[in-house]
C-alpha cells in the first residue's frame, strides 16, 4: 500500500505511530516505518532499550536521532523485550536500506494477545484517514477544507467513542466485584490505555490522613511501585491535588511541587495529571496518569479523568460499605459462637438429668409427670439441635474454625449419606433412588461439609414428602462442574418463599404447619458451605407437586484416576 510517497507493505501491521509489526509466533518484531525515517531524514544514532525489560503498549522505549529531528519509538504491544538489533548502533543505515527486514529494532514477547487486534493493516480506510490527519502534516495541509473537516470530525468522534468505552469498562469493573484491589487494578489499566499514557496509579490515604500508599498501578516499574508509602507533607503536588479539583505537572523533572524527581526521571515520565477521589465529601486518595511526553495534558484530559475518578470513588464507597457489613457479620458470628458454646454445657446437663428421671433412678414418677418430662425432653432436644446448627453456621463463616478444603471424590459420600437416611425413608414407605456415575468426580471441599449438604437436602426431601412419595438423588458431570440434584414430589414451596429460602431462621409457612420443630438454619448452612467451595445452588418448586434443588461445584482440572488414594 502506498500513501503518497510512503510505502506500507500489506503483509505487516501498524500501530498508528511510527512502528511496523511482524508476528513470529508469540514474538512481535518491531521497527520504524518508511514514513518515520523519510520524514526525519538520515538516522545518526539509535539508542537501544535493555533486554528483559517489561513494557506496556504505547510506552516510550527509546529515541532515534535523525538529521531532521527526533523519532520516539514506542512499544506496539505489551510484553518483555527479548531481542534488540545490535547492528543498528554500528550500521544505522540498515534502517534506511532495509526498514522492513534487517532494519528491525527490537522484539517483544507478547503478554496480551488481544492487543494484536488494535493494530491496523494499511489497506484499511481508517488507517489512511488517521495517517493523513495525525502524522503527515504536509499531506493534511494539501487537503481541501471540507475533507480536512471530515477527517477532524472522524478523529474527534473516535476519541469520544474510545473514552466512553473506557468509562463503560471502568463502570463494569466497579460493579463486577467488591474486591477493592481487583477493581482498582482494572481501573488503573483501563485509564492508562485510554489516555495512551505510560502508566496510571491510584493512591489511598491512611486512616490518619498523613501517608499515601499505592493501591493499584499499571505501566510503572516494580521499583516505582515498591517505593512504599509517601508522606503527604513531603509532596506539595499531592497536597494540592487532595484539596481539588485537579493538579497538573506539565514538565517533570524538575518540578518544585513533585518530590519524586529522581524516580520519575528513571521511569521516563514527562508530565503528570492527577485528580482526587472523593467519598462522602472527603478526599480519601487520588488517581495519577503519567505520560512520557511533556505538555501532554489539557482541559479535555482533565475532564475525562474527573469522570473516571468519580467512578472510582463510587467503587471505593461500595467496597468500604461491603467491608463494614462483612465486619458486622463476623462480629455477629463470633457473638453467636460464644453464646452457643456457653449454652452447650447447661443443655447437656439438663438432658442428662431428664434421662436420670425417666430411667427411674430418682424414684417412681406418675403418668402425668412422664408426659411433662417427655415434653421437656423434646424441647431440650430442639434446643440442642439449634445450638449445633448455630455453631455450624458460625464456624462456616469463620476461616479460623473451618476445615481447609482439599481434593475430595464425592461419589462414595453420596452413597454413604443415602444409606444412612434410607431407613427413615423406608419408615415412611418412600421410594428413595440414587444415581451415581462411574466417573470419579473430585472437587475442592471437606468430607464433613459435603455430608452436611447431603444430609440437609435429602433429609428435607424425606421430611416434607408424604408417605409413599418419591425422592431421587442424582450426581453427574455438567461440563467442568459436578452437578448434584435432589428432587421430590413432596409439599413444594410457595413461590413467595423461594427468594428467602436460604436466609437464616426462615421457614416457609407450609413447612411450619407440617413440622412444628425446625431451626430454619439448615439451608442457610448449605448455602454457606457451597459458597465456600466456589459453587452455587438453585431451586425450582411447584406448590403441592414437589421441589428440585440443584448444586453445582467446580471440578478439579486434573481428573482423578481410579485406584488413586483420595479421601
Amino acid at each position: 500500500m502506498r500513501i503518497d510517497r510512503y510505502e506500507f507493505p500489506d503483509e505487516l501491521l501498524y500501530d498508528r505511530q511510527h512502528n511496523w509489526v511482524r508476528l513470529e509466533d508469540d514474538v512481535v518484531v518491531q521497527g520504524l516505518t518508511a514514513y518515520a525515517w523519510q520524514s526525519a531524514g538520515p538516522v545518526r544514532y539509535v539508542e537501544l532499550p535493555r533486554l528483559g525489560r517489561q513494557v506496556v503498549r504505547r510506552e516510550h522505549l527509546t529515541t532515534v536521532e535523525a538529521e531532521a529531528g527526533v523519532v520516539r519509538l514506542r512499544a506496539a504491544v505489551s510484553g518483555e523485550i527479548v531481542a534488540v538489533n545490535q547492528r543498528l548502533q554500528q550500521e544505522v543505515g540498515l534502517i534506511l536500506e532495509h526498514p522492513y527486514d534487517e532494519g528491525w529494532v527490537l522484539k517483544i514477547r507478547l503478554s496480551l494477545p488481544e492487543e494484536i487486534k488494535r493494530l491496523d493493516r494499511p489497506q484499511e480506510p481508517v488507517f489512511r484517514e488517521w495517517f493523513l490527519l495525525n502524522l503527515s502534516g504536509e499531506l493534511s495541509r494539501q487537503l481541501g477544507g471540507p475533507e480536512y473537516a471530515v477527517l477532524t470530525l472522524h478523529r474527534d468522534l473516535e476519541q469520544t467513542y474510545n473514552r466512553l468505552e473506557t468509562l463503560y469498562e471502568v463502570a463494569r469493573a466497579a460493579s463486577s466485584s467488591l474486591d477493592l484491589d481487583e477493581v482498582l487494578q482494572a481501573v488503573a489499566q483501563h485509564t492508562a490505555e485510554a489516555f495512551e499514557a505510560k502508566g496510571c496509579s491510584i493512591r489511598l490515604l491512611d486512616e490518619a490522613g498523613l501517608q499515601l500508599r499505592i493501591a493499584a498501578a499499571w505501566g510503572l516499574s516494580e521499583r516505582y511501585v515498591q517505593q512504599g508509602t509517601l508522606a503527604l507533607r513531603s509532596s506539595p503536588f499531592d497536597q494540592q491535588l487532595l484539596q481539588g479539583p485537579a493538579a497538573l505537572v506539565q514538565e517533570v523533572p524538575p518540578s518544585p511541587i513533585c518530590p519524586e524527581d529522581e524516580l520519575l526521571a528513571q521511569e521516563g515520565i514527562g508530565s503528570i495529571l492527577g485528580y482526587p477521589l472523593i467519598v462522602r465529601d472527603q478526599a480519601i486518595g487520588l488517581i495519577r496518569v503519567y505520560s512520557a511526553s511533556r505538555q501532554r495534558f489539557g482541559q479535555r484530559e482533565t475532564d475525562f479523568l474527573q469522570s473516571i475518578a468519580n467512578q472510582v470513588a463510587i467503587s471505593i464507597a461500595n467496597a468500604l460499605a461491603y467491608r463494614e457489613l462483612a465486619e458486622i457479620d463476623r462480629a455477629k458470628s463470633q457473638f453467636v459462637l460464644t453464646v452457643t458454646h456457653e449454652l452447650r454445657a447447661p443443655v447437656a446437663t439438663v438432658q442428662s438429668l431428664l434421662r436420670v428421671i425417666t430411667g427411674g433412678y430418682a424414684g417412681d414418677i406418675s403418668e402425668q409427670q412422664q408426659e411433662l418430662i417427655a415434653r421437656a425432653e423434646r424441647r431440650t432436644h430442639f434446643l440442642q439441635q439449634l445450638i449445633d446448627d448455630l455453631l455450624d453456621l458460625a464456624a462456616g463463616k469463620s476461616e479460623q474454625l473451618s476445615e481447609t478444603p482439599h481434593q475430595l471424590v464425592i461419589n462414595p459420600l453420596v452413597k454413604k449419606v443415602l444409606n444412612q437416611l434410607r431407613p427413615i425413608a423406608e419408615g415412611k414407605q418412600q421410594e428413595l433412588r440414587v444415581y451415581v456415575p462411574h466417573e470419579q468426580l473430585a472437587v475442592l471441599a471437606t468430607q464433613d461439609g459435603i455430608e452436611r449438604i447431603l444430609v440437609n437436602l435429602v433429609g428435607n426431601a424425606i421430611k416434607y414428602t408424604p408417605e409413599q412419595g418419591r425422592i431421587e438423588v442424582t450426581l453427574d458431570r455438567a461440563e467442568d462442574q459436578a452437578c448434584l440434584i435432589v428432587a421430590d414430589n413432596g409439599i413444594g414451596i410457595p413461590a413467595q418463599a423461594i427468594p428467602h429460602l436460604f436466609e437464616e431462621f426462615f421457614r416457609a409457612e407450609n413447612a411450619k404447619s407440617q413440622e412444628r420443630d425446625g431451626t430454619g438454619l439448615g439451608l442457610s448452612i448449605v448455602k454457606s458451605l457451597i459458597d465456600r467451595y466456589g459453587g452455587r445452588i438453585g431451586v425450582e418448586s411447584t406448590l403441592g407437586q414437589g421441589s428440585t434443588f440443584t448444586v453445582y461445584l467446580p471440578l478439579l482440572s486434573e481428573p482423578v484416576r481410579l485406584g488413586e488414594k483420595v479421601v
